[in-house]
C-alpha cells in the first residue's frame, strides 16, 4: 500500500539511468537523485488542442518483434525527450504516466519500447514510460514496484492519468487509446494467449489505467505479494468499496509466468488486513 511503502525497510530507491526510450528507476539500491527536464511553456501557448480520433491511428496492426539494440531503438525514437517522456504538437487534456514492473526482461523491454512509443505518438498522447527494476535477490513484487513507479514520477512531473503495464502485453489496435476514463479501466480483458476470454470474469490484471486521485484513494497496491500474482485481484476487491469500475482493451501476449501459490490465503484475510 502506499501508505506502508514509506516504512519499507527491505527496499530502497534509486535512479540510475536516463535514456532516450524510458527512464529506469531501480529498487534496491542507495538512493540517487538524477533527473533532466525541459520547460517549452511559452512555446506550446499557441497549439491547438489534440484530437482523440487522430488520423494518424491505423487500427490493427501485426506487433513488431524485431530486438533492436539501444542505439538503434533511440535513433528511430529520437523525437522523445531525455527519460522516456513525449509531448506532441499539440494539447492535451491528461498527461499519462505508464509504470512498468521489471526484472531482466531487456529482450521485452526492447520488444514493448519500440511498439508502444510509435502507438503512443499517433494517439498523441502526453506520457512517460517508467521502468521500476526490482535489483535485490528476492522474490519479485509488483505491487510494491508500481506503488514506487507512482511515488517516483510524480516527483519528476505532475502526471494525471497513470498505466500499470506488465511488459509482456501489447495492444495490437492503436485506436485502443491509452488515457483514464471517469472510472478505473482494466485494459487487458482481450489476450490472444487466452483466447481473448478472461479466465475469470474479475481478473483486474495486466493492464490498468487509473486516475492520480483514483489511485490514492484506494492505498495503491498491496506490498504483501512476494512473486507473481495476487496484488491485482487484492486491488479489484477494494474498487468496490470505492464505487469504481473497469472496462476493455485488446492485447498481444509474449508468454505466461509462474503464479504465487500464497495469493488466496493472502486474499482471504483482506478485510482484517485494511479494516474494510
Amino acid at each position: 500500500m502506499l501508505a506502508r511503502l514509506q516504512r519499507a525497510s527491505i527496499l530502497l530507491l534509486v535512479i540510475v539511468a536516463f535514456v532516450i526510450c524510458y527512464q529506469s528507476i531501480m529498487v534496491g539500491n542507495p538512493i540517487i537523485n538524477y533527473y533532466l527536464g525541459t520547460n517549452n511553456t511559452q512555446l506550446r501557448l499557441n497549439l491547438s488542442a489534440c484530437l482523440k480520433n487522430s488520423r494518424k491511428l491505423v487500427g490493427l496492426q501485426p506487433i513488431k518483434k524485431e530486438i533492436l539494440s539501444w542505439s538503434r531503438l533511440n535513433k528511430i525514437h529520437s523525437n522523445v525527450l531525455l527519460g522516456g517522456h513525449y509531448k506532441p504538437n499539440c494539447l492535451t487534456k491528461e498527461s499519462v504516466a505508464i509504470i512498468i514492473p521489471y526484472r531482466d526482461r531487456q529482450f521485452h523491454l526492447k520488444v514493448f519500447l519500440n511498439n508502444m512509443h510509435s502507438i503512443l505518438q499517433r494517439q498523441l498522447i502526453e506520457y512517460g514510460i517508467y521502468i521500476i527494476e526490482q535489483s535485490d535477490s528476492l522474490a519479485f513484487n509488483r505491487g510494491m514496484l508500481m506503488n514506487v513507479g507512482f511515488a517516483e514520477s510524480l516527483k519528476l512531473y505532475n502526471y494525471s492519468c497513470f498505466i500499470f503495464h506488465d511488459i509482456d502485453l501489447i495492444p495490437d489496435n492503436d485506436k485502443n487509446i491509452y488515457d483514464c476514463e471517469e472510472t478505473p479501466r482494466h485494459m487487458s480483458v482481450a489476450v490472444d494467449k487466452m483466447k481473448y476470454k478472461l479466465p475469470y470474469n474479475t481478473l483486474f490484471g495486466g493492464v490498468v489505467a487509473m486516475k492520480k486521485e483514483e489511485f490514492r484513494k484506494v492505498n495503491g497496491f498491496s506490498n504483501r505479494y512476494f512473486g507473481w500474482g495476487g496484488e491485482d485481484d487484492d486491488l479489484y476487491n477494494r474498487l468496490p468499496y470505492n464505487t469504481l469500475f473497469g472496462g476493455v482493451v485488446a492485447m498481444k501476449k509474449e508468454e505466461f509466468r509462474k503464479v504465487n501459490g500464497f495469493s488466496n490465503r493472502i486474499l482471504v484475510g483482506r478485510h482484517s488486513i485494511y479494516n474494510l
